[in-house]
């Protein structure tokens, strides 16, 4: 399975590449949540191979000692080795995965090291980037004519999905309120 992304003003898109089809989402900004979680997988066969070589090789060890004819030595060092071995590879294919919520309950799967976790950590915080660049257009800016309340909400709704900190809040929010002492007279004016 291969991944594509790509980051668009307003999305991000996912390819998913399978051996027999290909599906392409695309992620609006707004279902982006700020969250991630970082573990560890493991191979799940090589992980179950592994504990069948286990017992085999407990049971030869039983054998040999409790049961007269048993296994041999030889046969304890092969299921040893094979058990050893099994571990070892479970250890070097491990993945480590690091998801990004969305609002729905699903999340943007990516490998950690793939290409490398320096890239993969660089590519989130673009993507995480370009999403405040675009919410913060979208919901404070875009609309000239919405209402100093609507824009308060906007803003404090990007600082509680955490798409902007404390002191960027605190920027817009003295921003919104010199504009809206600017803001323009409807009605008439007399002059007498």
């Amino acid at each position: 399975m291969t991944k594509e992304f790509e980051i668009t003003e307003n999305s991000l898109k996912v390819k998913t590449i399978r051996l027999l089809n290909s599906v392409e989402n695309e992620i609006p900004f707004e279902s982006i949540t700020s969250v991630i979680t970082r573990y560890r997988e493991t191979n799940n066969v090589l992980t179950l191979i592994a504990a069948l070589g286990f017992i085999c090789c407990a049971c030869a060890i039983i054998s040999h000692f409790f049961v007269s004819g048993g296994s041999t030595i030889e046969d304890i060092g092969i299921y040893s080795a094979l058990f050893v071995s099994l571990v070892f590879l479970i250890g070097l294919t491990y993945t480590n995965n690091v998801n990004i919520k969305l609002l729905t309950g699903h999340s943007i799967h990516f490998l950690a090291r793939s290409p490398n976790q320096v890239m993969v950590n660089q590519y989130i915080q673009k993507v995480f980037d370009q999403q405040k660049q675009y919410l913060i257009r979208r919901y404070i800016y875009a609309d000239t004519d919405s209402s100093h309340e609507q824009l308060t909400t906007n803003l404090k709704w990007l600082w509680e999905r955490n798409i902007i900190n404390e002191t960027e809040w605190h920027q817009l929010r003295q921003e919104l309120l010199h504009k809206s002492s600017q803001d323009k007279i409807i009605g008439f004016k007399f002059n007498a």
